[in-house]
């Protein structure tokens, strides 16, 4: 009968150990940074075509890294932050200056910073113009070459984008949504 008992007892405690689980260690000082890529005004949009004239419009590189989340404002635990920049490109796709869009940059700056940081690394194809089908012309941009049936001149553009800073159960994850085309 004792061993009955002991069995029984051993049995429940083993069950009872297996029962508990790990203690899971959070650091809420892990960031999440989304990005949205924004639709300009009609009035501030790119040129409209004229006769025997066509736009091919720009688009990010698909290795384009969003920013970090800024490490010295994790200890604040700070609610989702949303900051607008523009970013001013050149005619080979290169990010060459970005100003503030909005006045949430003044309320953390460190935010501004960290997106100039990110995107002063970022590339586009170019917006190039064509007129006519005569000829053949060739775009050269970031290490790559488009060619156009017509004359072609890649143009500097601007592009305006929106990310939102976060902090979210102690994990950090990057989403990046892709941006519409114009």
């Amino acid at each position: 009968m004792t061993r009955i008992l002991l069995a029984v007892g051993l049995v429940f405690l083993v069950a009872g150990c297996a029962a508990k689980k790990p203690v899971e260690l959070r650091d809420p000082r892990v960031g999440d940074v989304a990005v949205r890529q924004l639709q300009p005004a009609s009035s501030d949009h790119y040129a409209e075509a004229g006769p025997e004239e066509k736009y091919d419009y720009p688009f990010p590189f698909h290795e384009n890294v969003p920013p970090n989340y800024p490490d010295a404002l994790l200890a604040k635990q700070l609610p989702p932050v949303s900051v607008k920049i523009r970013l001013i490109v050149d005619e080979t796709g290169r990010v060459t200056d970005s100003a503030p869009l909005d006045s949430a940059t003044s309320a953390e700056p460190e935010f501004f910073g960290a997106m100039q940081t990110a995107v002063r690394e970022w590339k586009f194809t170019p917006l190039v113009r064509i007129i006519g089908s005569v000829g053949r012309t060739d775009i050269v941009y970031q290490g790559g070459v488009i060619w156009y049936q017509g004359k072609a001149t890649a143009l500097p553009f601007h592009q305006d984008y929106e990310f939102t800073f976060t902090q979210r159960d102690g994990k950090g994850f990057v989403s990046t949504l892709a941006p519409a085309q114009p």
